[in-house]
C-alpha cells in the first residue's frame, strides 16, 4: 500500500468529489420542514434500465437502483437534515 499511496489518495479525492456534488444537488431539494421526497442528483435525468435512478450513470454489477456515490450522498444529506453528523458510516458499509 505504501508504494501506491499517491494513487490511493487520488482515488479517494475523486470519490469524495463525486459524492460532494451529488450531496450539494440533493441538499437543495430538502425542504425547511415536512417530509423529504426522493432525493436526486440529476432530477432531469431520464430513467434508463441498468442506470442509477438518481444520477443516470450506468450501475455497476450488484447495484440495483442507485450508484454508490448517490447512496452515500443521500445518506449524508438526510443525516444532516436530522441534525446528525455524517459520522463514520455515510452509506459506505
Amino acid at each position: 500500500m505504501v508504494e501506491r499511496r499517491d494513487e490511493l489518495l487520488a482515488l479517494l479525492a475523486h470519490d469524495e468529489s463525486e459524492v460532494r456534488w451529488r450531496a450539494d444537488t440533493m441538499r437543495a431539494q430538502v425542504p425547511p420542514s415536512g417530509p423529504i421526497s426522493t432525493l436526486s442528483a440529476r432530477p432531469a435525468a431520464p430513467v434508463a434500465a441498468g442506470c442509477c435512478l438518481s444520477c443516470g450513470d450506468p450501475l455497476p454489477t450488484g447495484d440495483r437502483f442507485r450508484c454508490t456515490h448517490c447512496v452515500r450522498a443521500a445518506w449524508r444529506v438526510l443525516r444532516a437534515a436530522r441534525g446528525q453528523p455524517s459520522g463514520a458510516w455515510d452509506g459506505n458499509g
